[in-house]
């Protein structure tokens, strides 16, 4: 699907159909343009270059900088599409790298036009309010245990990608679903992306070609007709302005557990009875580590890490600068120690037990699943605890 505003070509595509790949192709053989925009970041034109490039992925570091939710994220999403991508032998992203391919073998300029993927992911959760970001993962949870046989395709469906009527359908669900992180998604992107192409226009003499997925063409094409420029400063802010409620919440369960720990000594060395308060550690130590045992069970943690979640998840509810999922994932890295073979593996996952089986990922998903029981249980003995305080 090509549309033309001024010097601009726009091309839109299907990001798993074989006919976007040579519509692509052709637009850039026939127009022979100065400059080839694509809808790519660096993050995401080095993984279509290089796929593999997941081995050098530092696995303890990614963990402590909170950005196990997010590569769960990315696998889980693009298992989708992956699966349309098979059904008609094209790589999803195929047509993106062609595009790359194409102009640097005419010695035309590449402009990586799309924000930055974990910009993108970053404003997208910061976005959503607790209800959404709970229906999502309600959503992925379903998609993940999903019967694989009856996701199957034909290739008069993949090309209904194309048709706009499809899409708009597509992104009112993504709408309904998640309505924030939509318009990061969607709208954000489109400002960005139009932005970095009508910049492009104006350093470039001749014809510019730039390539988008189907879903951001109308957005990107009235921008251009309409000369609208956003401010990508902004756009690539990942600065939240507004109350950070997790850290808040965090902080005052901690001071809430400490204070109650704290009434609970005070009264046991004033009046010399140690029951209430041994009873008071033992059912919060109970309660607020085994809901962490369990996520690191159900992610198919081992003994030793799962001894380790339960120990450490009564701990780190005291101080939210850490988190049990740490400690969890790096003894479940140090024992399965994830290789280069993991990391291609990648690409093979579909579901909930692929997830399992893949020890890159389990290291992520125990880390994750059981700073989630964490969470949990730290409020359920937080509850408990009280309870004990009241007599």
């Amino acid at each position: 699907m090509r549309v033309t505003v001024g010097d601009v070509t726009l091309v839109g595509t299907a990001h798993v159909s074989p006919k976007s790949v040579e519509e692509v192709r052709d637009a850039i053989e026939e127009i022979e343009p100065e400059t080839v925009c694509v809808e790519l970041d660096e993050t995401r034109l080095q993984a279509l270059r290089d796929p593999n490039a997941w081995a050098e992925l530092p696995v303890l570091d990614l963990i402590k900088q909170g950005k196990g939710p997010q590569l769960l994220a990315q696998v889980l999403l693009s298992s989708y599409q992956r699966r349309i991508g098979e059904e008609t032998g094209v790589r999803p992203g195929r047509e993106l790298l062609t595009a790359v391919e194409e102009a640097e073998a005419r010695e035309a300029e590449v402009v990586l036009a799309d924000r930055d993927v974990g910009t993108t992911l970053r404003r997208a959760f910061q976005a959503m309010p607790l209800r959404e970001k709970g229906r999502v993962a309600w959503e992925m949870i379903k998609a993940t245990f999903a019967d694989e046989e009856a996701e199957s395709f034909e290739a008069e469906e993949i090309d209904e990608l194309l048709e706009e009527d499809a899409l708009t359908q597509a992104m009112e669900e993504m709408a309904e679903l998640a309505p924030s992180a939509s318009h990061v998604l969607i709208d954000e992107r489109d400002a960005y992306m139009s932005t970095r192409i009508l910049d492009a226009a104006d350093e470039t003499d001749g014809e510019l070609v730039a390539v988008v997925g189907a879903g951001h063409l109308r957005g990107v094409e009235a921008a251009l007709r309409e000369q609208r420029r956003a401010n990508l400063e902004v756009l690539e802010s990942t600065d939240s302005s507004g109350i950070p409620w997790g850290k808040v919440v965090a902080w005052s369960l901690s001071a809430l557990v400490i204070g109650l720990f704290g009434l609970l000594a005070y009264e046991a060395f004033t009046t010399g009875n140690l029951d209430t308060l041994g009873l008071g550690l033992f059912w919060y130590w109970v309660i607020s580590g085994i809901p962490a045992a369990i996520g690191s069970i159900i992610a198919g943690g081992g003994v030793s890490t799962t001894i380790v979640a339960f120990l450490a998840s009564p701990l780190t509810s005291l101080n939210p600068a850490v988190a049990a999922g740490w400690f969890a994932g790096a003894v479940e890295a140090w024992r399965r120690e994830p290789k280069v073979g993991d990391v291609e593996g990648l690409s093979e996952i579909y579901t909930f037990a692929d997830m399992r089986e893949n020890r890159l990922v389990r290291v992520i998903l125990v880390a994750a699943l059981v700073n989630l029981g964490s969470i949990v249980g730290s409020w359920a003995g937080a509850l408990k605890l009280f309870e004990v305080v009241r007599g």
